[in-house]
C-alpha cells in the first residue's frame, strides 16, 4: 500500500506491506487510510526495531482496527509498546473513554489524578455517589511530580440509570504499576487509565470493550497477545 508517510524500519516496512489485510475491518476507505498513517508514524518511533518480531506488531495492528482505537499520541487512544521482542497494543486512557462513551451505555465520564496537598473528598448520600476535588490551575504534572505526589486516582461516569464513581488510593495503583516504560514515562496517563478499568467491572460492555480489557489483560500478565478470535478469517495473518 502507498502511504504518505515513508516506513523508516523494518517494523513499518511490515506492517505497510501487509496491511491489506486489515481493510475489510473497514468501511471507508479515507478511515483506512488514516489509520495506517498513524499506524506507521508510531512504529517509525520505535526504538531498536530490529530486536522486535515484525509480525506481532501487525497483530497489534489488527487489533487495534477491529477495537476501534487509532495508535499515537494525537489520539491518544492507545500506543505499541515494546514487550521483550514483542510489539504489544497499550490502551490508554482515552482509548477506554472513547470506547465506552460510543458503546452507548456510558454518557459521560471523567478521570483525574489526586496529588499531594489537593482537597479531595467523596462520600455517597441518597442521591449516590459524590466527590468534590478542588485542582490548582499550575498543578505539577511532570513524570516525577506525578509519581512521588500521587495520593489517589478516581472515575466518575454517568449511565442513563444514573452516576457512578471509582476512587483508587496509592497503594492501589502502586500495585498496578508495572514498572514499565509506560509507567515510567506517563504515569499521569497511566493512573487516570486505572479507574476506568476498575469501573468497568460495573458496566454493560460492548464487544469492543471486552477485547479492550482482554488486551491490556494480557500486558498485565505479560502474556502474549494473539490476534483477537473473531477477525482472525477476515485477515487471514497465517496465509
Amino acid at each position: 500500500m502507498s502511504n504518505s508517510v515513508a516506513v523508516k524500519n523494518d517494523l513499518a516496512d511490515y506492517v505497510s506491506k501487509n496491511v491489506e489485510r486489515i481493510r475489510p475491518l473497514f468501511s471507508a476507505s479515507d478511515q483506512f487510510s488514516r489509520f495506517v498513517t498513524a499506524c506507521i508514524i508510531e512504529l517509525n518511533q520505535i526504538k531498536n526495531p530490529e530486536k522486535y518480531v515484525p509480525g506481532s506488531a501487525l497483530i497489534a495492528v489488527c487489533n487495534a482496527a477491529h477495537i476501534g482505537v487509532v495508535p499515537g499520541k494525537i489520539s491518544g487512544h492507545a500506543y505499541f509498546i515494546p514487550r521483550k521482542v514483542r510489539i504489544n497494543l497499550e490502551i490508554g486512557y482515552k482509548g477506554y473513554m472513547w470506547l465506552a462513551m460510543t458503546s452507548g451505555y456510558i454518557k459521560s465520564i471523567h478521570a483525574e489524578v489526586v496529588l499531594s496537598g489537593e482537597a479531595f473528598e467523596h462520600w455517597v448520600d441518597e442521591d449516590g455517589p459524590k466527590l468534590k476535588h478542588v485542582i490548582p490551575i499550575d498543578r505539577d504534572l511532570s513524570a516525577s511530580n506525578v509519581t512521588q505526589k500521587a495520593v489517589g486516582a478516581y472515575c466518575v461516569y454517568a449511565t442513563a440509570g444514573g452516576r457512578g464513581m471509582r476512587v483508587m488510593g496509592r497503594g492501589e495503583l502502586m500495585k498496578v504499576n508495572t514498572s514499565r516504560d509506560v509507567w515510567v514515562e506517563n504515569p499521569y496517563a497511566m493512573m487516570r487509565k486505572t479507574p476506568i478499568r476498575r469501573a468497568s467491572n460495573d458496566w454493560q460492555l460492548s464487544p469492543q470493550l471486552e477485547n479492550a480489557i482482554r488486551i491490556d489483560e494480557a500486558n498485565y500478565r505479560d502474556e502474549i497477545q494473539e490476534l483477537l478470535q473473531e477477525i482472525r478469517s477476515t485477515v487471514r495473518l497465517g496465509e
